[in-house]
This record gives C-alpha cells, sequence and structure tokens, in this order.
C-alpha cells in the first residue's frame, strides 16, 4: 500500500498489506510524524473493506472517495462478465463476440481502426455486451466530462437509473 500526500504529490508511506491494520500502522506513523489525523478531510482509496474500517477509525473527520481507477476496473469486469455470459448464449452469439474482449476493454485510443470499426459495427447489434460498454463509457465521461460535483451528480444518477433498469445482471451488481 503506498499513501501519498495528494496536494504535494509525494509519497509519505509505503507498507505491505491491505486491511485496516494497514491504516492502523500508517496512522502510527503519521501521528509520530506530528501529522493530525482530525485534519485529513479526503481519503482516496480503492473499495476495500479492511481499508475503509481502518480509515473510520482513524481519520474521523474524513470523507472517502473511490479513484477512478478502480471504478472503471469494476465496470471493465462488469461489461467482460457480460460478454462472457453472451457468449454461451448460442452460436449467432459465438459468432459476433469469440476474440472481442479487449474490443469492449480498451479506450478508442488504443485500438486500431479494424478493432474500432468491428466494435462499431458491434454497437449496432442486439447485444448486451454493447449496452453494457455504453454504460461504461458514460461512466468515463462522466469522470471526464463533468464540469462540477453538481453536474457529475446528476449524471451518475441518471447513469445508475439506466443501470438498474437494463435487465444485465452484472451491470447491475456493478451499479
Amino acid at each position: 500500500t503506498v499513501v501519498v500526500d495528494l496536494n504535494q504529490r509525494k509519497v509519505i508511506y509505503v507498507t505491505n498489506g491491505k486491511d485496516a491494520s494497514t491504516v492502523d500502522r500508517f496512522a502510527e506513523d503519521f501521528a509520530a510524524h506530528k501529522g493530525d489525523a482530525k485534519a485529513i478531510k479526503i481519503v482516496t482509496c480503492d473499495m476495500s473493506l479492511g481499508f475503509k474500517k481502518g480509515i473510520n477509525e482513524h481519520f474521523v473527520n474524513s470523507s472517502t472517495v473511490i479513484d477512478k481507477f478502480h471504478v472503471i476496473k469494476h465496470a471493465n469486469e462488469a461489461v467482460d462478465d457480460v460478454r462472457k455470459w453472451e457468449l454461451r448464449q448460442g452460436p449467432w452469439y459465438k459468432y459476433l463476440l469469440a476474440k472481442t474482449k479487449y474490443l469492449w476493454l480498451k479506450n478508442d485510443d488504443n485500438l486500431t481502426e479494424n478493432q474500432k470499426e468491428k466494435r462499431e459495427s458491434l454497437l449496432h447489434k442486439r447485444l448486451k455486451t454493447a449496452r453494457a460498454y455504453a454504460m461504461r463509457v458514460t461512466l468515463q465521461d462522466i469522470y471526464e466530462l463533468s464540469t462540477s460535483r453538481i453536474e457529475a451528480e446528476e449524471r451518475l444518477k441518471k447513469l445508475c437509473g439506466w443501470i438498474a433498469r437494463s435487465r444485465i445482471d452484472s451491470m447491475k451488481k456493478f451499479g
């Protein structure tokens, strides 16, 4: 686990582990270096329940923000689960979706022109994978294009509604 002061863009602590005891050790080190745990207002981390427990215990005045990388990672996993499920739905789906994993998981900048064209043609088929992908892209757009917290919250609520009504189990679980 790497702890970074985001204001100074500087690593301030590194340790093994990914649970509440990891946060315990950091809190001890932070206090030993004259850090004030009550002054910490925002903590950014992944979705580890151990981290959450330790943060709630030691940094009582902080809000936790789940970092973009981990949110998008979970969205990608959900999209891939949909693709795998759909592959098993019959020969037509297998024909369309075989060897397409990375078409759905990579951003446009990382695809060749042929891959972009193939994904574009698949987006026009009635595939749950294509809808799940569109949800993931919408999520990324919220991160990249929202100009305020209010705008991001409105767009995220709308996306969560879409996901909840989608009848795509992996995406609903992600949502």
